[in-house]
């Protein structure tokens, strides 16, 4: 099965985004805004179906989602 793994940093200033595919590294996203961040979730969340986005976006009494 195929697994992907991302990983995220924020220096005060701009974010990196760093996302692995099966164990090997595919790309980072350096010096990224907050605009960019958005437009990214938003290319995402378009994806998804309408249930997985309800899941995602809704808030949990119990922590989990």
């Amino acid at each position: 099965m195929n697994k992907i793994q991302t990983s995220g940093s924020y220096d005060g200033e701009c974010y990196t985004i760093n996302v692995a595919f099966n164990d090997f590294h595919v790309m980072t996203l350096d010096g990224l805004s907050r605009e960019d961040l958005f437009e990214l979730a938003s290319c995402i969340t378009v994806l998804m179906p309408q249930d997985d986005f309800n899941k995602l976006t809704m808030e949990n009494t119990d922590g989990n989602v």
